[in-house]
């Protein structure tokens, strides 16, 4: 089978990187009886001190479909990817992310030629939207001259998610840059019967809100409570998430912490993927206004679970409203916002009965129809096919 060698930061058994890991799991278990997966990550998880206990470190691992090589932040480095990069003899690099220190590393070794002429796709994960590059932008806009000034990224594929990554790649790299969509593939465990439980009934003038996501500038907590602080009823708003930004955090909690009696705002620490289905559950609405997201795993999570989302319109979930599964509002109209989660709030049972309901059939019809599959094998077929990165039809 043709052999794809993943570059990624992070991966099983971790979790707390969310999206992207979840991207690449889903893509091996998929795809992996057509093609041969080895992946190069790290150790442990997001800001963790130890390695995982499970694997074996400096060694290829068996984990699911993929072949897995964890190595230690001091194993890390220029020797360790070309050593085991010239061992495999892959026909296919596939790196997660541009700013990523294990993507930079690799394109530094073919810039110096140390490494064979192999066919490399690249995937931005979401990080050239308008409101990803907004944060850090001096660093970013650097990072982005000098790789553009030294050639690090010629001839390769650029993965797009959506229509709305593809100009964004276009917009930061340049009009004539090679760009192929495919969808993420989603998670078949999400058209389990099992569930079509229960939702908690929806009283008028109550609420259960949930946001799931890293805790970070870029997953925009800290509006969604500025938000809600002029809303009235009985409000529940339960937070899951690694504090990725310690900073950020503290921000978020004075405002937490100045909520009115009638606003319950918790942080309910890490949850595992596993548990991130049956804990949707428990929740009327799923609230997430990101500055950015290439898919939003999260997103099609909570509709298969019944759970409309309020959304920011920076990500490839468009036209809820008119689907009736949810809401995608512009970041700038705040009194848009104030008014869907005034509207969440005063929803009674029957009206968010046919909501959820709604969610739940669409996220299946979605999961099932999706050609995420067979995109992904194209672009790795095509990348196989020209190393010069010949535009052709997706």
């Amino acid at each position: 089978m043709p052999k794809i060698f993943v570059l990624i930061d992070f991966y099983l058994p971790g979790y707390k990187a969310g999206g992207p890991l979840r991207t690449i799991s889903n893509m091996v278990e998929r795809l992996g009886d057509r093609f041969e997966f080895v992946i190069l990550t790290r150790d442990r998880d997001v800001k963790d001190t130890v390695p995982y206990p499970s694997v074996k470190v400096s060694n290829w691992n068996r984990v699911g479909k993929a072949r897995v090589y964890y190595t230690s932040s001091d194993s890390w480095s220029l020797s360790t990817i070309s050593r085991l990069i010239k061992n495999e003899s892959p026909d296919v690099i596939y790196l997660n992310s541009f700013f990523s220190r294990v993507s930079l590393m690799f394109l530094l070794l073919r810039w110096l030629k140390t490494i064979a002429n192999i066919p490399v796709i690249l995937a931005p994960r979401g990080e050239f939207s308008s409101g990803a590059l907004a944060l850090k932008a001096f660093k970013k806009q650097f990072h982005i001259w000098l790789a553009l000034k030294l050639n690090l990224y010629r001839d390769l594929i650029w993965h797009a998610s959506s229509a709305i990554e593809e100009q964004d790649v276009h917009t930061v790299i340049g009009p004539d840059c090679t760009v192929h969509i495919a969808s993420d593939i989603p998670d078949q465990k999400l058209l389990r019967d099992d569930l079509l439980v229960q939702k908690p009934k929806k009283t008028a003038g109550e609420v259960r809100f949930v946001f799931l996501s890293r805790i970070s500038p870029k997953k925009n907590l800290r509006q969604a409570l500025e938000m809600l602080r002029g809303s009235s009823g009985q409000i529940t708003l339960d937070i899951y998430g690694p504090l990725e930004d310690a900073h950020y955090w503290q921000d978020c909690m004075k405002i937490i912490t100045a909520m009115p009696n009638d606003v319950k705002i918790t942080y309910q620490g890490l949850l595992s993927h596993e548990k991130v289905a049956e804990t949707l559950l428990q929740y009327h609405f799923l609230l997430l206004p990101t500055l950015g997201e290439n898919f939003g795993h999260v997103i099609l999570e909570a509709l298969a679970a019944g759970c409309p989302v309020l959304i920011s319109d920076q990500t490839p979930w468009m036209d809820l409203a008119a689907k009736e599964v949810g809401w995608d509002l512009s970041l700038s109209n705040l009194g848009r916002w104030r008014g869907v989660l005034q509207q969440c709030i005063d929803m009674d049972e029957t009206v968010y009965r046919n909501l959820s309901q709604s969610a739940r059939e669409f996220a299946r019809n979605w999961i099932s129809s999706s050609d995420g599959e067979r995109k992904t094998i194209a672009l790795f077929r095509r990348a196989m096919e020209s190393q010069e990165c010949v535009v052709s039809p997706v």
